[in-house]
């Protein structure tokens, strides 16, 4: 017999296309039977013919074709020519482009490959010379063209999943079985033309003789592994430990590629409700905790918790554009190599200056607020270079809502928490030595350093001149920033209890004068010094600098409390209490606005 004409121009849009020219003198009823299921699956039946390339798309899952050969004498697939046009069998006209994939006649386009056919060579009821077209295209051409005509057929998402390329052989032979069954007598006249490569080849699939039975949680048998792969076409060699299984070409490559492939197919005949559920016995042991991420938690608890800041996450790269309009040079830094824009190269060696342009971004619309982020910092001037643990903040307030020293009070008592809670004893400021055009946030005399019992932890400042009109104009912006490293308090340390006193306490009350250009931190310090058995705690009352004192004076009221763990408090021990605090402030040289009251 002849072979078919075939042209395939599809390149790899079409891996083979296959033909077959047969004749049927008196095609015969459909059988009911086939009727019936193909109005099941919601296939209206149409004749022999299209019946049975619609059972057999429906049974195997490959799409064919069947032409009337008196208007088909040949095939080509190629892409469509600029300007093409092609009326399918539902009747409407589509405008192709030059990628779309058809099959041709000497005429022009008589099918849109893969996807559905032409109106100009379809098979009627008076049809005897047939020609049955099978192939396989690229399953992204397919999917490509029938998204943009808006077409999805059967056919189209069938291709869709990247069918093999033997499945056309096997739908073709298929087909002239079920035919000969319906007692329609097909006889050839063209030989089973094939323009392409159909894969025949079986693939090979090398595994462990325990994988199915490990992936399954179950002891499935040998024998029954064999068993139910022969059944599904696959052949199984085994040597020792491995097995390898031979993929029929039949199956797709996108199915069967891999092991735990293999074990899929013999678990869902064998029955995933026959594999009993076992828990696994697993040793379950505490995790230790890790001292950073405590310590940054318990940071985060205490500074949104407690004190009303919220946190931020910024990116680990500075602006350029920012840091040139806030006068910032952080040279040296380390620079990516594929940044996300042209002004966002250096990596950050400081917190501070994303913060503030957070702070920026948030004045127009908060009047008062306070942000935090915990991040890493990366310290390119060491070689090699240092990634680094910070906490940093930005605390925005109004003029009019708190006074600028009740407002940096408030920061440094967040921050004593903060080291009380991660650090080492108390929280310390020491004025630091800035000189101006160095960091813009440092300040000069406006920037402080913090220490603890173990030395110095980090910075605190407030923003004033040009660096503030920049952030927040109008406000009042203090920042801070701590080397997490540095807090060197235990995860979990040991806490200890001092019992309440069951005697009554007492207090008295101070209002010491105090030179505000000396500082508030300076006359804590000094107060620090005075010791006493007496004293259970400080604390700070009032600031008043009104009418009535010296000008650059202010007045500070602080009340002690005092109590004996052991008895009850008499005249004799307050007068004891308050001689002591008077000499003690007259060897500093410190006056009294009041006398102390109690």
């Amino acid at each position: 017999l002849p072979e078919f004409p075939i042209t395939n121009a599809g390149g790899e849009d079409c891996a083979v296309v296959t033909a077959l020219a047969l004749d049927i003198d008196a095609p015969p009823v459909t059988p009911l039977q086939m009727q019936m299921r193909l109005a099941l699956l919601g296939m209206r039946p149409a004749g022999l013919m299209v019946d049975v390339t619609n059972y057999v798309m429906l049974e195997t899952g490959q799409p064919t074709h069947a032409y009337d050969r008196d208007h088909v004498d040949a095939f080509e697939v190629r892409h469509a020519r600029s300007n093409a046009r092609l009326r399918t069998l539902d009747g409407q006209d589509r405008t192709l482009q030059p990628e779309d994939l058809l099959i041709c006649n000497e005429d022009g386009p008589i099918a849109l490959a893969g996807i559905m056919g032409g109106n100009n060579s379809g098979v009627g009821a008076a049809t005897t010379r047939f020609v049955i077209e099978s192939a396989q295209y690229r399953a992204a051409r397919v999917r490509r063209t029938a998204s943009r005509l808006g077409l999805r057929t059967e056919a189209s998402q069938r291709f869709e999943k990247s069918l093999p390329p033997a499945l056309s052989a096997v739908a073709t032979g298929r087909i002239l079985h079920l035919l000969d069954r319906c007692g329609a007598v097909p006889r050839a006249v063209s030989r089973f033309t094939v323009d392409g490569d159909l894969r025949r080849e079986t693939r090979n699939i090398e595994m462990s003789v325990g994988d199915v039975s490990q992936n399954a949680g179950a002891d499935i048998p040998d024998e029954e592994t064999d068993r139910i792969l022969t059944a599904l076409g696959f052949t199984v060699r085994r040597s020792g430990r491995r097995m390898i299984v031979g993929v029929p070409p039949y199956r797709s490559i996108q199915d069967i590629s891999m092991p735990i492939d293999v074990v899929e197919e013999v678990l869902r005949v064998y029955g995933y409700a026959n594999i009993a559920p076992v828990l696994p016995n697993a040793r379950i042991s505490p995790v230790d905790a890790d001292p950073d991420q405590v310590r940054q938690r318990k940071a985060r608890h205490l500074l949104a918790g407690r004190y009303g800041f919220a946190e931020l996450q910024t990116y680990l790269w500075m602006d350029d554009a920012w840091l040139r309009e806030i006068g910032f040079d952080p040279a040296p830094t380390l620079r990516l190599k594929n940044p996300i824009a042209p002004d966002k190269v250096r990596l950050r060696t400081t917190l501070v200056p994303n913060l503030l342009k957070a702070a920026q971004d948030n004045a127009n619309t908060r009047t008062e607020f306070g942000v935090f982020e915990i991040g890493r910092v990366i310290l390119a001037e060491d070689t090699p270079h240092r990634e680094v643990d910070h906490l940093a903040g930005v605390s925005v307030r109004s003029s009019r809502d708190m006074p600028l020293e009740e407002h940096y009070r408030a920061v440094k008592g967040a921050l004593s928490a903060l080291v009380r809670t991660i650090g080492q004893g108390g929280v310390r400021t020491e004025l630091l030595p800035v000189s101006r055009g160095d960091v813009p946030w440092h300040v000069p005399d406006l920037t402080a350093g913090l220490l603890d019992d173990s030395g110095p932890i980090g910075r605190i400042g407030v923003l004033h001149g040009p660096i503030l009109d920049r952030v927040a104009p109008g406000r009042q912006v203090i920042w801070f920033e701590l080397e997490l490293d540095r807090l060197t308090q235990v995860a979990y340390p040991i806490r200890t209890f001092t019992p309440y006193s069951e005697y009554p306490s007492s207090s008295q009350d101070f209002s010491i004068l105090w030179g505000t250009g000396k500082g508030f931190a300076a006359l804590e310090d000094v107060l620090d010094e005075f010791e006493h058995h007496l004293i259970q705690k400080r604390e700070l009352l009032l600031v008043y600098k009104g009418k009535g004192l010296a000008p650059g004076m202010a007045s500070y009221t602080f009340r002690y409390a005092l109590s004996d763990s052991e008895r009850t408090l008499d005249g004799d021990d307050l007068d004891d209490f308050r001689e002591a605090m008077l000499d003690f402030l007259k060897s500093r040289e410190i006056s009294l606005r009041y006398a102390p009251t109690g």
